[in-house]
This record gives structure tokens, sequence and C-alpha cells, in this order.
């Protein structure tokens, strides 16, 4: 995760940097691609390579390539989506659609640095957040979508819409449990790459589902051979499967030993995004209902709620009362949004690329505990095949 963080800094200073052009960007609309303007969807113009020079050497021409002729949607535009949106445009991903139906309220500003006070009460992808944006990267085509109809009706029917789109990863920055499996089915049918993600105060979560089948490339450096004074980099090609969101929802470890369940330390703050859908179902979600519902999921799931908190030393009752307390303030915590983001955003570019290995399949982050954000399989079904050179 070291390289991730590095990475996710990297993105953070560069928009910084991008402050003065945010403030300046110019007003224009987003017009279909004529005929004239078109570039070879398989080819880097000079213009990309000078811009992308330090990605293609540190990715390779072909995972810039891949970038640039992706399409990806974002639902949701949230302050984790924020510093998704930023980081995947200055990395220069094809096209960008940010689909969201609501209005800027003054609790967005806190994470949203995309919208300005005098965007409060417009429309959250309004021309001038949008504009904002394509400062950030000219060569990128961005537009905002209020539609919500992209993603509604039969998985068929919404698999036959994003496909029609030519959508290569959604993004799910909003909805509900249900909604969120029945988007997740969707996109299998259409085989487009799905990620949720939320940020609850000082923590938050990203569940990812690349696929049945997810192909990547890792590069492993060997010592100097006895002819060469310089260490080999060997190329793995590797594969994992994934499972949908509804899948790794059912996931039990009962029949598994208490010592095996405790060497997985299942994070808490897993559980609680959980047992914070279950809750919502019903209309609640205070921090007395949430343990109680978290403990109940964890018990007919065959574990321990003891392993959960009292073995990783974390007292449930103060864990639940900050996560009710963060949760109900007005806005986002803007630093949890830009690490959180800069996570994501990093996977969602190594999954267009082919390149490192992604999250699997869930990332839990906990700034207010452990200060950690830490990795779960969650699925039976979830696995990465042995790696072959290339």
């Amino acid at each position: 995760m070291s390289t991730t963080a590095a990475d996710t800094a990297s993105a953070v200073a560069t928009a910084s940097a991008n402050d003065t052009a945010l403030d300046t960007a110019t007003t224009s609309v987003l017009a279909p691609t004529s005929s004239s303007d078109a570039v070879d969807a398989n080819a880097v113009t000079e213009d990309e390579a000078a811009l992308y020079d330090r990605q293609i050497r540190l990715w390779g021409l072909e995972a810039q390539t891949r970038m640039r002729t992706s399409h990806v949607l974002v639902w949701g535009f949230t302050g984790v989506a924020t510093e998704v949106i930023k980081n995947i445009v200055l990395s220069g991903i094809g096209t960008l659609s940010i689909l969201d139906p609501d209005t800027v309220r003054d609790e967005d500003l806190s994470a949203g640095f995309f919208w300005r006070q005098d965007d409060v009460g417009a429309s959250r992808v309004a021309d001038a957040p949008v504009d904002r944006i394509r400062a950030l990267n000219p060569l990128v085509k961005v537009q905002g979508l209020t539609d919500q109809s992209i993603l509604q009706g039969s998985p068929e029917e919404v698999a036959a819409k994003v496909k029609q789109l030519g959508v290569d990863v959604v993004v799910a920055c909003r909805g509900t449990k249900l909604e969120l499996t029945t988007l997740n089915d969707a996109l299998r049918l259409s085989s487009t790459k799905f990620y949720a993600t939320s940020s609850f105060g000082f923590g938050g979560y990203i569940f990812s589902d690349l696929g049945a089948s997810h192909d990547f490339i890792t590069e492993r450096v060997l010592p100097p051979s006895s002819s060469s004074t310089q260490p080999e980099k060997k190329r793995i090609k590797n594969r994992t499967t994934f499972v949908p969101l509804s899948h790794s929802l059912d996931m039990t470890w009962a029949g598994i030993e208490a010592r095996k369940i405790k060497r997985l330390r299942l994070a808490p703050g897993l559980w609680t995004v959980w047992a914070s859908w279950e809750a919502q179902q019903h209309g609640g979600g205070g921090g007395g209902e949430l343990r109680e519902v978290a403990e109940r999921m964890m018990v007919e799931r065959g574990v321990d709620p003891s392993l959960v908190f009292e073995a990783q030393g974390v007292d449930r009752q103060a864990w639940f009362q900050t996560y009710a307390a963060s949760t109900s303030t007005r806005g986002e915590f803007a630093p949890t949004c830009a690490v959180l983001g800069g996570l994501l955003a990093q996977d969602v570019l190594n999954a267009l690329g082919g390149r490192e290995e992604p999250i699997t399949n869930w990332l839990i982050l906990d700034a207010m505990g452990s200060g950690n954000a830490t990795l779960h399989t969650v699925g039976s079904a979830v696995s990465t095949q042995a790696g072959v050179a290339v």
C-alpha cells in the first residue's frame, strides 16, 4: 500500500497546483466530436505523449493508451467522487461522465472543491463545475448528466444502455444496498467494471468487482545475473476472479475456527458499513441500533463480535458512538475524502491499464482508530491465479 499512498500524495499535490486553473476556467459546452476532430482511438498524439511522458515511463504506452480510450461514469458527485474525478482526469482517461440529479448545498463545499459559494442551489453538474474539471486536462471529454434513468430498469436494460454509452467503469458514490447490488448485477451483464464507495466521518470503504476474470501485469525485480550488474525486471501476468456485491454480502464464516477468524482481523468498519445499509432500510442508523445490527450480523455469519472488537483493542461502544456522531454532521471530512478518493482513483487507473494488483475486494479506511486502510477478501469465489511470465 506504500506505493499507492505515494501516488495519492502526488495526485493531491498536483491538484493544489491547479487551483488557479479551477478558478479561471472558461465556460464551454461539451458537444459531440465531429468526424474531422476525431482521433485514432488506438494512437497517442504528440501532445498527449508530451503531457503524459512521466506516466508512460512509469506504466508503459500500452497502459496509457487503454486509459485514454476509456470511459468512466461516476454516479454521485460526493467528496470522494471529487477526489476520484480530479485524479483520473489529470491522469488522462478518455471520457468522464458525472451523473447526479441533485443541487449543490452549503455543506457540499466542505469537500467539493469544484464548487463555489455561487453554485449553491444550482445543479451539481452545471456548466461551472464541469468547466473547472475540464480545465484540469482539456484532452479529457467531460459531461454532466442528471437523468438517472441510465442506471434504472431491468438488468438487461441497464446493461444495454451502459454498453451503448461505451462505459468501461462505473464508480457508485451513492445508493442504497439494494440499488448498489442491483446495479452491480446489471453491469456484470455488460462486462463493466464496478466500484462502490463512501466516506463516513473519519473512515470509509471501497468495494470492487472487476468481473469474473480480470487480468493484470505486475513487475518483479530480480537480482542481477552473473553476466550483468543491473537488476532485471520480470513481467508477470496474473488473473483475479471477483464476485458481485450481493455474493460478497452473503459471505459466512460459520464452521471456521475462532483462531483462524481472529487472524483475518476483520475490520470493525466493514461490519459498520453492512450494518448501516441494513439500518437504512428501516429508517434507523443511531449508534445503539447500529451496534445491535452489526453484532447480530456477525453472529449470523459465524463471527464472535469480540474477535472484531476486543481482540483488536477496539472499544465497541465507543466505536459505534463515534461513527454515529461523525455521520450525523453536515458535509464530508475533506482529508478522509482525499485519502479514500486517491486510493480508489489509483485502483481505477490500474484496472483500466491492466497494471498492478487490484483491491480484492474490500478496502476499509479507519482514520479515527488504527489509522490504516485494510484489505479484506470477502466472497468464497474470489481468487487470484498464480502468475506466468510474459
